[in-house]
Formats: structure tokens, C-alpha cells, sequence
């Protein structure tokens, strides 16, 4: 998302709480929310701009749109520890609906395959956080939106940015997991899959400062 109003870029990772942030940001930004496919408009919906129909568009992205005025823009992005990231996008409901007829679309209950898991994580969508920073001169975002941290991340960027405070409703946290809390924990708690995780995600670990995942909840 751009705004050319408050001078800014948002970067959106896949599965770091970025739909929250665009319905959060979308009032003050130069973007449109549209749907296709299995969108709600709510949970599920993609975003445009002039410079993009992709609402994951890397910086470089961002900057061969801007041009000489590039540098003067603030750089937002969105992040988030990459072992429940990688869960959260394995059991994304976009992966989860299948078209039953012409037009319509049903969300299948998903289902654990640690194989299939592996698999969705080289499917080259599946990208490290850091990678979305792909300007030389610009591989430092100037505010870094945390999904552990997400409402003072943004009250923090938007006092950085000048942006009044009754100028955004608060943001509300939309795009859930489609698997149960159960299964999620389950797997949070497994040590093995977070250790193959962090060190396939390592350059995310060290450019964002994460320590190893110590789960939320025991088992």
C-alpha cells in the first residue's frame, strides 16, 4: 500500500496480520480493496494501486512507480517469527478452498501432512520477510510492523509518521487460521518442526531479531 499523503510504503508479507493492517491503513492510503474467486471482501480480498494489482509487491515494486521521489517516502513492513508464520501459511484458507461448481467455492477442512507442509514452503510464494526489502540502499524498513506486537507497532508508526490519532479506527484482527486451536498448538509445541523451520528461516531470525519460538500454551 502507498500513501501519498503521509509519505509512506507498506509492505505486506504474506502471513504477518497484513490484511489487518491494509483494512487498518486502507482510509488514509492511495488503494482499493477488490474480490474475485472465494473473497469475502473482509477476511479474503486483494488490493490495487496504480503501481500494482498485487497487494504482496515488494519494494522494488514501489520504487520503480515513485521514481526520483522514492527516497522521500517512510518504508513500513509487516513481519513475524517465521516458525508460526510458516504454520499460518500452511493453513491458510486460500490454500483451503476448493471451487465445487462454476463460481462457487467451499472452505475444506484442512489437513496435517508434515510432506505437504515442506512442500508448500518451496512453492515460491513462501518468501523470507527480508526478501521484500530488495532495494540495496533500502534493506532497512524505517518502521517494522511485528505481528507479536502489532497494535503498539502501529501506534508507534503512526505517531512517527504524523498520522492523527482519530484519523484510523482501531485495527481488528481479520484472515484467521482455518486450523483449530488444538491442531495449531499441537504443532507449535513440536520442537523438531520448529528447529527445521528457524534454520531454513535464518536470514528472518537475524535481520528481525527473533529468539527460538517458545510456545504460548504447554501441551
Amino acid at each position: 500500500m502507498l500513501s501519498s499523503k503521509y509519505k509512506f510504503i507498506f509492505v505486506h508479507v504474506p502471513k504477518t496480520a497484513g490484511n489487518s493492517i491494509n483494512r487498518y491503513l486502507l482510509p488514509i492510503c492511495d488503494n482499493e480493496i477488490y474480490v474475485e474467486k472465494f473473497h469475502d471482501g473482509e477476511n479474503q480480498f486483494g488490493v490495487s494501486g496504480a503501481y500494482s494489482k498485487d497487494k504482496h509487491s515488494p519494494l522494488s515494486v514501489y520504487k520503480a512507480y515513485l521514481g526520483q521521489v522514492f527516497p522521500s517516502y517512510k518504508v513500513l513492513i509487516s513481519v513475524r517469527h517465521p516458525f508460526p508464520r510458516a504454520l499460518s501459511y500452511y493453513f491458510s484458507p486460500n490454500r483451503w478452498f476448493r471451487e465445487t461448481s462454476p463460481g462457487e467455492w467451499k472452505l475444506t477442512p484442512p489437513l496435517w501432512d508434515e510432506d505437504a507442509f515442506w512442500q508448500s514452503l518451496n512453492d515460491g510464494w513462501f518468501r523470507s520477510c527480508s526478501s521484500y526489502l530488495d532495494v540495496k540502499d533500502r534493506q532497512k524498513a524505517d518502521f517494522v510492523i511485528r505481528q507479536e506486537n502489532l497494535a503498539d507497532d502501529l501506534s508507534n508508526a503512526r505517531f512517527g509518521l504524523n498520522i492523527p490519532e482519530d484519523t484510523l479506527k482501531p485495527i481488528e484482527h481479520v484472515n484467521r487460521s482455518s486450523a483449530s486451536t488444538e491442531v495449531l498448538n499441537r504443532l507449535l509445541n513440536s520442537g523438531s518442526l520448529r528447529d527445521e523451520v528457524e534454520t531454513l528461516q535464518r536470514e528472518d531470525m537475524d535481520a528481525f531479531s527473533y529468539d527460538s519460538y517458545v510456545p504460548q500454551t504447554k501441551q
